[in-house]
């Protein structure tokens, strides 16, 4: 809000990348600063987004309709078309990339991957939302049999954290909320991993851990349960 409406206004029109194929031609981005602008103009007792949900069905086909969705599900689309919208990435830039090797990886201690990692993404990424929405957390999977290790970083914008301790109207401890999320995990048969050292797929040990935050974090809460439809006759 305050990068769209107030000091970095230029710089909203400065960043916008209409030509960026990922992107929206920058009216995704353009139709949710109209609708800031309405908002905070304080000239308006109540306003319809409606523009802007045309705009968000007409590259997202899931939207195009009256029924309810998901918050969770919006609000990442509309961060990534807005990423991709004001992506102040060079072309000739893509065209150099380089690429991170297997066997390069395998070599590397952790901190100097995570920078790699980082640094590798920025080549394609460069937005308001990389600055401000983006971090790094750290995969690492060892096989059960040999005890083969891999570890690799990845990119998010938001984590969706499973509800855990008490759910009957009792306040949730969010702190257990991110242990959850980054204990080891025993992987099935449905998601084993490929041990190349075994040169099979294995039940393997998995855990990630957030290695970096950004200065606003998105946490999706998993607010569902799964109930069987199974009937007994």
């Amino acid at each position: 809000t305050e990068y769209i409406l107030q000091q970095h206004s230029e710089q909203f029109t400065k960043d916008m990348n209409k030509s960026n194929p990922l992107g929206s031609g920058g009216r995704v981005a353009e139709a949710y600063a109209c609708l800031l602008k309405a908002i905070w103009s304080g000239q308006h007792v109540s306003i319809s987004p409606q523009q802007f949900k045309i705009t968000i069905a007409s590259f997202a086909q899931q939207f195009n309709n009256s029924h309810q969705h998901d918050a969770q599900e919006l609000a990442s689309f509309l961060i990534d078309g807005i990423h991709e919208d004001l992506n102040r990435f060079n072309v000739q830039q893509i065209r150099n990339e380089i690429y991170i090797e297997t066997n390069e990886i395998h070599a590397m201690d952790d901190p100097s991957l995570a920078i790699k990692t980082w640094k590798h993404h920025l080549l394609r990424n460069d937005s308001i939302v990389v600055d401000r929405f983006q971090g790094m957390h750290r995969t690492h999977v060892r096989c059960p049999h040999c005890d083969k290790q891999s570890t690799k970083f990845d990119i998010y914008s938001s984590l969706s954290l499973t509800l855990v301790g008490r759910t009957d109207g009792q306040p949730i401890d969010l702190h257990s909320c991110l242990q959850h999320f980054s204990r080891d995990e025993l992987l099935d048969d449905r998601n084993a991993w490929y041990c190349t050292n075994c040169k099979e797929n294995v039940n393997a040990t998995k855990s990630v851990q957030l290695w970096s935050a950004p200065d606003i974090l998105i946490l999706h809460l998993k607010r569902f349960t799964y109930q069987s439809s199974k009937r007994y006759g």
